[in-house]
């Protein structure tokens, strides 16, 4: 998501911004009222392909503030787990920095990786890790794999299972 800041924008269109979110906020005030679904996340979409004569199109998907999460499934990572992770994640720089240099024009690695002082996950930055999370019955299974390199940690505490 790129937030606008509005100091960057000149007086009109700062104004303009402004007009833009106050009705925006009470189209969604209003639409809670209405409902009776309160609003937790709104994710505003633009398009400009396959609309008519190439306008641009835009649309809103909204997540419902469920209160009631009895039925919700959560897993969790530790503060000793989160530790783990980021000394794992350490030691795979060098592997991280190789592979980049590897697949990366030599202009490109330089400039995207700051002359090779931080991996580079992409535009969006990342994901530089995915989280995996399984319940067998008798245990949870968690593993968190960097994207780069493929390599996965195994966090499952298989000795309390």
């Amino acid at each position: 998501m790129n937030i606008i800041n509005s100091d960057r924008l000149n007086v009109d269109a700062r104004e303009m911004l402004e007009k833009m979110g106050k009705e925006f906020g009470e189209k969604v005030i209003e639409f809670e009222m209405k409902s009776g679904v309160k609003i937790k996340d709104i994710q505003l979409n633009r398009t400009w392909y396959g609309t008519e004569e190439g306008k641009p199109e835009a649309s809103a998907y909204f997540t419902e503030d469920n209160e009631d999460e009895t039925d919700a499934i959560r897993f969790t990572i530790s503060k000793v787990d989160r530790k783990r992770i980021e000394e794992w994640y350490l030691t795979l720089i060098p592997e991280i920095m190789s592979k980049l240099k590897e697949t990366l024009k030599e202009e490109d690695y330089n400039m995207l990786t700051n002359e090779g002082k931080r991996p580079y996950y992409g535009t969006i930055c990342g994901p530089r890790l995915i989280y995996y999370f399984g319940e067998t019955g008798i245990g949870e299974i968690i593993k968190a794999r960097e994207t780069i390199t493929g390599r996965e940690l195994d966090l499952s505490d298989y000795d309390n299972w």
